[in-house]
């Protein structure tokens, strides 16, 4: 974790963030982490926005989950090595 963050600290930019568990990220944990230059910009602007574009889904997180979940699940193997 520390190493992620010493990533982050170091390299000025507009990073993502967002979960990877469940249907985490259908509900919203997702977001920006701004890191600022240390030192000044070498030039001037008015202003700096970040937007970030999402589907819109017509049903809840639980619904989503419930319909996914009552799909039958078919086990194909494990991978062939030849």
């Amino acid at each position: 974790m520390s190493y992620l963050l010493e990533c982050f600290m170091s390299q000025p930019g507009t990073y993502l963030y967002h979960a990877h568990c469940g249907m985490q990220r259908e509900t919203g944990l997702y977001g920006l982490i701004r890191v600022a230059p240390r030192d000044p910009e070498p030039f001037t602007y008015d202003f700096d926005r970040s937007i970030i574009l999402n589907d819109w889904y017509h049903k809840s997180t639980y619904e989503q989950a419930a319909g996914l979940s009552s799909i039958a699940f078919q086990w194909v193997g494990e991978p062939q090595v030849n």
